[in-house]
């Protein structure tokens, strides 16, 4: 679930993520380079779009796809501004139906394919992460 719960995927999904100093995010892989622009692609791609049909935030349906993992018992979400602590907040009222589910999985395969095919790597290994 990394790619979803690592604190990646937020509103700001076109053009560079901006960092304040001191940021840890900067000196991490995942947040640079290659690997990065490729998920933040398909967030905007395949997540996003659920969002909108859904009504709901990108980040919000993120959190709620987390929450819905039976392993998952508590999501460590993070906030910096207001409007992240609404999108975290609306996750606890969301209930995805089998269908959303099925969609971001589906979504999530079809990255992992992406990546394996043309990177010959896991998505978690493209990105210089393990769980």
């Amino acid at each position: 679930y990394q790619v979803i719960e690592r604190g990646l995927l937020t509103v700001r999904t076109s053009g560079p993520l901006r960092r304040r100093d001191g940021d840890l995010r900067s000196s991490k892989a995942e947040y640079m380079g290659e690997p990065y622009d490729i998920v933040r692609h398909w967030f905007v791609e395949s997540i996003a779009p659920i969002a909108q049909e859904l009504d709901i935030a990108p980040e919000t349906l993120a959190i709620a796809w987390v929450c819905s993992q039976p392993q998952i018992a508590l999501p460590v979400v993070g906030a910096t501004s207001a409007a992240q602590v609404r999108f975290n907040y609306m996750a606890s009222r969301v209930d995805l139906d089998n269908v959303a589910l099925r969609r971001i999985e589906e979504a999530f395969r079809h990255l992992a394919e992406e990546v394996r095919t043309k990177y010959g790597l896991s998505v978690e290994d493209f990105r210089g992460v393990h769980s």
